[in-house]
């Protein structure tokens, strides 16, 4: 651990030395990170992935022009007072850490247009997320979130969406004001219609719906989806589509001879030829 330490110290040195804006400290088995970080005031990039950093590293909070970090795979329960005063930062990644808790703060990264929270034990996601205007790209699966925050329609610039594997049962009655929203992935949560908010998505081009336990009662969905390409509802209680959703490529139970569908009349048969795998 001591050697691992000391060539991070020397990476550091080198970085100072070099003038340089990134710096990759992945797989250095840190438990820490060295107070000498702090010196690196004009780093834009910095990589600390799959370290074993457990408390909060507060020497990131005065590293105020970072654009990109990445602290995926460590061992973090929390974020440091202060990290909201990284606000130039574009791409923040916490990804497989027990956080079970984003800061309040998150809400003052202005100008992050990625986020990447994939298995760090979220409950909920905390109301500020939602001032996050510029953010295209969200990916907060493998989480045990229920609902989204009341305002996260506010996320105007959203063109990518992942909450594959939470506890969802419903979405904001507002979530189709996601008007650039391109790719959504709902797969293993837990609901049980498709809504109204989401056949109004108006540049929606795929949706993942597979494990959940939708089914499509007649008449229930009259229009919508505009834009979207492919549909995929393996695993729910789909046996047969209504005429408005015959535009688009849809998955459905039975793809893969794990589930079996019910009596399928001509509308079902005719869409079925033009699936594919994805």
């Amino acid at each position: 651990m001591s050697g691992d330490l000391k060539q991070v110290e020397n990476l550091i040195e080198t970085a100072l030395k070099m003038g340089w804006t990134s710096l990759n400290l992945s797989h250095h088995n840190l438990t820490v990170l060295p107070s000498c970080i702090c010196t690196l005031s004009n780093l834009k990039v910095l990589l600390l992935n799959n370290n074993r950093i457990i408390m909060p590293p507060g020497e990131l909070v005065s590293l105020t022009n970072l654009e990109e970090l990445s602290l995926d795979h460590n061992q973090l329960t929390m974020l440091p007072t202060g990290f909201g005063d990284l606000t130039n930062l574009k791409v923040l990644s916490l990804s497989h850490n027990s956080l079970a808790f984003l800061p309040s703060e998150c809400g003052k990264l202005k100008y992050l247009t990625e986020l990447w929270i994939v298995n760090v034990q979220l409950m909920s996601l905390p109301a500020e997320i939602c001032l996050l205007e510029q953010l295209t790209k969200l990916g907060a699966g493998e989480n045990s979130l229920t609902c989204l925050p009341e305002k996260f329609s506010n996320l105007r610039s959203l063109k990518w969406l992942s909450l594959v594997k939470n506890q969802i049962t419903i979405l904001p009655h507002d979530f189709y004001k996601l008007e650039k929203l391109t790719y959504l992935d709902l797969s293993y949560n837990r609901l049980e219609k498709i809504q109204d908010s989401l056949t109004r998505l108006k540049c929606l081009a795929y949706l993942n719906l597979q494990h959940n336990e939708i089914n499509v009662k007649p008449g229930e969905i009259s229009k919508g989806f505009t834009s979207l390409h492919r549909l995929d509802l393996r695993h729910t209680k789909v046996t047969k589509l209504p005429t408005s959703m015959l535009h688009f490529e849809v998955m459905l139970p039975g793809d893969e001879n794990d589930d079996v569908i019910g009596q399928a009349n001509n509308m079902t048969l005719q869409h079925r030829t033009r699936q594919k795998k994805f």
